[in-house]
């Protein structure tokens, strides 16, 4: 009993110093910084809800992401995105976009109803209402364009069913992308690139759906793109709208091609923007099998010190088909980074920054 009057008292009292530090002038993000929560900028627990429909599975607490678990974690805000794996060119109406976006707003009528504590929100205003009343706001974004078969209007159908972020390439060929000439001699023809190929391009349409995101206020997810269309989106953001790696790493410590090199984590940083640390194992080290917590570490620190502490945040990818680190396989488990961190000498106020305050900063400007 004395457990659950703690999991009612507690949040109350957060809430009221929130609220206390608000009226006294502080940002959202500096109120929040004064006490070490987490901010996630990705999680892919939108997933399983979708394949299976049954949203009593955020109270089970055997599972990733739980509601017990985003309590225990003292989360501010997740960015909860669906990545849609059941596709194919051959078969395209396997999923439907009518589908995901009934989804999307049955998840965002439904989910605060049963669970009160949590808010499904789309701008800084209501990341505000939520935070002083003491809930765990929540954001939706879609991983992949797949399902929007090239056509960038889609953008303001995603928008009015709640999606914010965008990641613009998944695992899938979409007519958003191109290859360069003498590329696909071996593919099959008229076949769309792999956006996560290295010199895979926008096509057309793809510089569409960019400038589409950036005038709906859309977040533009870098994850999972290749390196040509990166650069392309740098250059056609022109430092319009911060952007966004969700979940990658350093490729100086994890030699691969999902992760960014330290020019494009800088190039993140000119813009504005966040890159999210990801929990995938094979991301974080080529040394083991498993990462360990402190190989999530070495990477924050490495960017930190790259691009500086206010580019840096955490996207776990927790529901997501990875690979986690032992002692971050739940969320509840991630006080153990944080005490990783200030092991390693880094003070409280850079970690509220990269646990949650610089995904804060970041949405405010809504």
């Amino acid at each position: 009993m004395a457990g659950l009057r703690n999991w009612l008292i507690l949040p109350a009292l957060a809430a009221a110093a929130l609220l206390a530090a608000l009226v006294g002038g502080a940002s959202l993000q500096q109120a929040e910084e004064k006490g070490i929560g987490f901010a996630d900028l990705h999680n892919s627990v939108l997933r399983p809800l979708f394949d299976g429909g049954d949203f009593s599975r955020l109270a089970r607490p055997e599972f990733p992401v739980s509601l017990p678990g985003i309590r225990a974690a003292g989360t501010r805000v997740l960015f909860c995105s669906l990545g849609v794996p059941r596709f194919s060119l051959a078969h395209p109406d396997t999923v439907r976009l009518a589908d995901v976006l009934a989804f999307f707003r049955h998840f965002s009528a439904e989910v605060p109803r049963r669970y009160p504590e949590l808010a499904v929100v789309g701008n800084g205003r209501e990341l505000r209402e939520a935070r002083v009343a003491g809930k765990t706001a929540l954001f939706l974004a879609l991983e992949g364009t797949h399902l929007l078969r090239g056509d960038p209007a889609v953008v303001d159908s995603l928008y009015a069913a709640g999606v914010r972020m965008i990641g613009i390439a998944h695992r899938f060929q979409n007519a958003f992308f191109e290859a360069p000439p003498g590329a696909g001699e071996h593919a099959p023809p008229l076949l769309p690139a792999l956006p996560l190929g290295p010199h895979t391009r926008l096509s057309p349409a793809g510089r569409a759906l960019l400038e589409r995101m950036i005038e709906k206020g859309m977040l533009i997810d870098l994850s999972h793109l290749g390196e040509a269309a990166f650069w392309e989106v740098v250059e056609l953001n022109a430092g319009r709208t911060p952007l966004i790696a969700s979940h990658v790493n350093a490729r100086a410590l994890c030699d691969t091609s999902r992760n960014l090199s330290d020019a494009q984590l800088q190039a993140i940083a000119r813009s504005g923007g966040l890159v999210g640390v990801s929990f995938h194992s094979p991301l974080l080290t080529r040394r083991a099998p498993r990462a360990e917590v402190a190989d999530v570490a070495d990477h924050i620190i490495y960017i930190d010190n790259l691009i500086g502490p206010a580019h840096v945040a955490v996207g776990s990818d927790w529901e997501g088909r990875i690979l986690p680190p032992q002692g971050l396989e739940k969320i509840e488990r991630i006080p153990a980074l944080t005490a990783e961190l200030r092991r390693r000498g880094m003070k409280d106020s850079l970690i509220g920054r990269v646990m949650g305050g610089n995904v804060l900063r970041i949405l405010e400007r809504w």
